[in-house]
Formats: structure tokens, C-alpha cells, sequence
């Protein structure tokens, strides 16, 4: 055996729970999942949960924690945790831990998060939206609502046109990570131009945990990249997209990188896709820009704040599709978590650098 201790904190599906203990990578694996409370007071279900109920020795005993939502309040209640891979793939609900605050763990505990296990599911969700709008799905459901066969309400009068394919046309993607990268697969793969974004403005390699036959592993598909921070350069990536998708992290550089000027350089004809953090758009110009037919559409997965308000206006924007951060959602989720898991403990035992590493300074 091999002397770690596996204490996991979330509701993980049975099967995977028997795979982990079966794997030979752990000594122990002890299940003590989150509980979901229906009817909380909290509007998002998803984070209606409470502590799970673990015993005083089983934090002691853990080496390795797997996580939702919860960390050690202390140092003192885990001391031997040496490994923390969380199940999400950004970290900020963990801002302001007093655990990863403490000195103690930032020498002895490494955390990974678990950026890339849904990249493939966001990125079909985001094809579906741009292939929904191309294609006026929300005519064609008014169609069916009708029970019309009139299909005029369609194609014009005496034409065939009824609406423009994606092939051919240029989708600008801002975040060249794990999403965007099986962005500008499926848009290639639909006959797009893909322009890249990123910090740098440089062409690389992937990084981070990638699911098998997704991706761009050499960072060859873009036509062309563009430093995301140089506002002069950005004016042409603005200029030839057709589409853009932000999969950017929020930073100091990208908050309200879409606003009332960046709109103004979009074409009156494009499609905005937002599955980063809302902070990432100034929501009060995208509103007026939708209201004012200035871009042709929108759809947004994440908003600001989250849960984001019954009574806010981005619900009933016009030509914009408000989703309560799903997309990442997928049957295989949690089968991924549990894979990343095993591949980190191997590197972690061996002394490689963990996939997904994060940085415990910033805490």
C-alpha cells in the first residue's frame, strides 16, 4: 500500500469512489460527502450545501483531499494533508481561507484545481449557441409555437435565403487555454477562420489537463494571434470577427475588456459568447448594445453578480441568452475529477509538477 490516506468531500458517484479505492494509489479512502439542502435560503441550488459531517481522525489521517466547496478550517485539523485537488476549475470560492492563508500550508500543501475537465462540453455548448443564431432558432421555434407553415417567416418572399452557414465566417476566440483551444477545433471543424487572444499574443503549446482527441496541442489552428491587453492591436481582431468567445480569466487586464468602446468596433453583425466570469463584460453596455441593435446577438453563461437578479435586464435583453453557468455541466464530469486525481497523485509520488498546479502565494 502505499501510505495515502484519501479523504473526499463531495458527492461522487459510488463507482468512482470503488475505482479510487481499487486503484492502488491509496492506502485509505474515506467518503464523507457535502450535503445538498433543498429550499435554502442561498437561490443558486447548486451551492445549497452544508459541511459534511467528518469525524476529528479522518482529517487527521487524510494525505490527500478532494473538494468541492471545503477545506480544513486549520492547519491543526489536517496536519498530514499534503495534496488538495479541488473539483472546480476556478478557485476563487476559496478566497479568503484561513487554512491556505497559513505559512504552514503554503510550504507543505500543494492544491490543483481541476481546469480542463469540462472543456469539451463548454465548448459544444457555444457551438450550439453560435450554430442557434446563424441559424435563427428563435424564429423557428416561434414557427413551431404557431403550429405555422408559413415559411416566409423564415426565408424572405420569392428566396431561398433564409440564413447565412458559420463556414467561411471567422471566430475570435480571447483565452487560448483548455475551453478555447476545443473552441477553434469544433469551429474548424464547421469550416471557421480562427483568430486567437491571449496575454502574450504569442503562438503555444497546451497546458494543463486536456481531454484525449480535443484541443489544439500546438496552438496551430489560429490564422492569427493578438495580444489581448494591446488595445491597437485589438481593434483588428475586433474588426474580422464574426464571432467572439471570451474563455479568458478575469484579471486586472480583462475586466470589462467588452465595453461601451470594444462593442463599438465589433460588427453590427456579431455574436458575443461570454463562459469566463461576467466581470469580464460591463453588462450595462452590452444591454445598450443588444437594445440597440449595435451587435447582431449575444450569449452569456456567466453574469455579474451570480445568481444574477429576476429582476435585472439581462433576462429580457434583446437577442441575448442567459444560461445560470451550466455549461460545464456532463455526465462525465466527475469521471474526469477522479482520472485528474489519479494522474496528480502518480506525479505528486514521483515528484512531478501536479497538473493544474495552482499557486498558494496568491491566498
Amino acid at each position: 500500500m502505499s501510505g495515502e490516506h484519501l479523504l473526499i468531500s463531495f458527492p461522487l458517484e459510488q463507482h468512482l469512489v470503488e475505482d479510487l479505492r481499487s486503484c492502488g494509489l491509496f492506502e485509505t479512502v474515506e467518503h464523507y460527502p457535502t450535503k445538498f439542502v433543498v429550499g435554502s435560503k442561498h437561490p443558486d441550488n447548486f451551492w445549497n450545501h452544508e459541511p459534511p459531517e467528518i469525524p476529528a481522525e479522518c482529517w487527521t489521517r487524510a494525505t490527500v483531499l478532494m473538494t468541492m466547496f471545503w477545506l480544513p478550517k486549520s492547519p491543526e485539523q489536517a496536519p498530514n494533508l499534503r495534496l488538495v485537488q479541488t473539483m472546480s476549475a476556478g478557485i476563487e470560492h476559496f478566497d479568503g481561507s484561513a487554512y491556505l492563508a497559513s505559512p504552514d500550508v503554503k510550504k507543505q500543501v500543494q492544491l490543483a484545481s481541476a481546469a480542463g475537465v469540462h472543456s469539451s462540453a463548454i465548448a459544444e455548448h457555444i457551438l450550439m449557441h453560435i450554430l442557434a443564431h446563424f441559424h435563427k432558432m428563435s424564429v423557428l421555434n416561434k414557427i413551431q409555437a404557431a403550429r405555422s407553415w408559413n415559411r416566409t417567416l423564415y426565408v424572405p418572399p420569392g428566396s431561398l435565403a433564409g440564413s447565412p452557414e458559420i463556414r467561411g465566417h471567422t471566430i475570435g476566440v480571447i483565452g487560448y487555454g483548455c475551453i478555447g483551444r476545443d473552441v477553434a477545433r469544433l469551429a474548424t471543424a464547421f469550416g471557421m477562420k480562427v483568430l486567437a487572444a491571449s496575454s502574450t499574443g504569442r503562438k503555444a503549446p497546451a497546458r494543463g489537463y486536456t481531454i484525449a482527441g480535443t484541443g489544439d496541442d500546438d496552438g496551430s489552428l489560429p490564422e492569427a494571434w493578438y495580444p489581448s491587453g494591446d488595445a491597437e492591436a485589438m481593434e483588428d481582431f475586433w474588426a474580422k470577427s464574426d464571432v467572439v468567445v471570451l474563455c479568458c480569466p478575469v484579471t486586472k487586464t480583462t475586466k470589462h475588456l467588452i465595453n461601451a468602446s470594444t462593442l463599438k468596433q465589433m460588427k453590427q453583425s456579431s455574436f458575443l459568447v461570454n463562459v469566463s466570469r461576467g466581470a469580464v463584460i460591463d453588462q450595462d453596455a452590452l444591454i445598450e448594445a443588444l437594445e440597440n441593435e449595435q451587435i447582431a446577438g449575444a450569449f452569456v453563461d456567466v453574469t455579474d453578480p451570480e445568481p444574477l437578479p429576476k429582476d435585472h435586464p439581462l433576462w429580457t435583453t434583446k437577442n441575448c441568452t442567459v444560461t445560470p453557468h451550466i455549461t460545464g455541466a456532463t455526465t462525465m464530469y466527475e469521471t474526469r475529477c477522479a482520472d485528474l486525481l489519479k494522474i496528480n497523485m502518480a506525479r505528486y509520488k514521483s515528484g512531478e509538477q501536479l497538473i493544474n498546479d495552482m499557486d498558494l502565494t496568491k491566498f
